[in-house]
């Protein structure tokens, strides 16, 4: 099975529309300042535009949001980390999925399972239609099953080398609403293309 492990990169855009206030303005300009440097690869600049957007102090969750991005580009895990649980308690449920959903595929490359799996199902419960999150939850899932499986064989217990009930009920729940869409494949398909060649 492929993991999704990307994160979430989209950046949250404020509808500057509404904002009326100048303060508002300049921290719009900082974060889409920001998004625009980070799109193009200059991630000390973009970390210079959201710094500057928390010091204006208004929206400081999206800035925190977008400089954990730019931290966790640049490999600074910890401080990624700590720059989305400022952002985790925003009102707005985007938001918060995505940092869930970064929290989580940042706890999968650090191999902490159930962490990832506590995440995942947090995300989903925000957006119960993210295919990614679904698809990186069972990773998480099987990942802590065979875990599970390998101590089982160590200390020499005949316990079964399934999911425990809780995973088993969750991941049953999942394919029965998704029917239509859920993959569970471990063949990964290779197309022939002209490259091939």
């Amino acid at each position: 099975m492929a993991i999704r492990k990307g994160i979430v990169l989209g950046f949250i855009i404020l509808e500057f529309i509404s904002v009326v206030s100048c303060t508002g303005v300049r921290v719009g300009w900082h974060l889409v300042k920001g998004n625009r440097y980070y799109a193009e690869g200059n991630f000390q600049e973009a970390q210079v535009a959201y710094t500057q957007a928390l010091e204006v102090g208004e929206y400081g969750e999206y800035a925190h949001y977008n400089l954990g991005n730019v931290y966790y580009t640049l490999g600074e895990r910890k401080a990624a980390l700590a720059e989305w649980e400022k952002a985790q308690g925003a009102e707005e449920s985007r938001l918060r999925f995505n940092v869930l959903f970064n929290k989580g595929v940042l706890a999968l490359e650090e191999e902490n399972f159930k962490e990832a799996e506590r995440l995942f199902i947090q995300a989903l419960e925000i957006d119960s239609t993210s295919y990614p999150a679904k698809i990186n939850l069972e990773y998480a899932l099987l990942k802590l099953s065979t875990l599970q499986a390998q101590a089982s064989k160590l200390h020499g217990s005949p316990r079964s080398h399934q999911l425990d009930d809780e995973g088993e009920r969750l991941l049953h729940y999942i394919r029965q609403k998704e029917t239509n869409r859920w993959i569970a494949s471990n063949k990964i398909v290779l197309e022939e293309s002209a490259e091939d060649w």
